[in-house]
């Protein structure tokens, strides 16, 4: 079985709601944040054990030393990225099977690569929200698109489009972790 590595930036609610969906942990949880401080509770309850702290910035000789350390061999590894607000270096992406959730439908709207995707939504009137997984390369956002959901946009505003994105990004990541794990 392959060692499952999630990344975040934010609160890590997302791989938090995954825990108990899967009915499994990451092997390891990798955040840049600087602390404890904003990370969702109920995750350093059940996991605080297997959370690794990065540099703010990581470099590709962190992301090596860090994965290193926890045993990860990249032909036995995959990581997945909820909510990682920093571009995975190219000799990482090119190593580890990586998959990142981008919270616009880019088979529908390939223009909303790149950051905030659902302001621009919002503020244009696209067809559709939604979410795609794709694996990660070195170009943003551009990856193979290995699923996807997305829904009629009735003009919702930009926190609707958030909100509706968040809810269905945890069951989409479900749906496809669930194949692999």
């Amino acid at each position: 079985m392959k060692k499952w590595i999630t990344l975040f930036s934010q609160t890590g609610t997302e791989i938090y709601n995954l825990i108990n969906l899967l009915g499994k942990k990451p092997d390891a949880i990798l955040t840049n944040r600087e602390s404890f401080d904003g990370i969702n509770i109920n995750l350093l309850d059940v996991a605080i054990d297997r959370i690794y702290f990065l540099q703010p910035r990581p470099t590709t000789d962190v992301y090596n030393a860090v994965l290193r350390d926890i045993g990860c061999v990249p032909e036995n590894t995959f990581l997945t990225m909820h909510g990682y607000l920093r571009i995975i270096p190219d000799e990482i992406c090119n190593t580890y099977e990586i998959y990142n959730l981008h919270p616009a439908p880019l088979r529908q709207h390939p223009e909303l690569k790149g950051k905030d995707p659902q302001k621009r939504i919002a503020s244009t009137p696209y067809t559709y929200y939604g979410n795609t997984i794709h694996k990660c390369t070195s170009e943003l956002d551009a990856g193979e698109i290995v699923c996807e959901e997305f829904y009629p946009n009735k003009n919702y505003s930009h926190q609707e489009i958030v909100d509706l994105s968040h809810s269905s990004a945890t069951n989409l990541w479900f749906n496809f972790l669930n194949h692999i794990i």
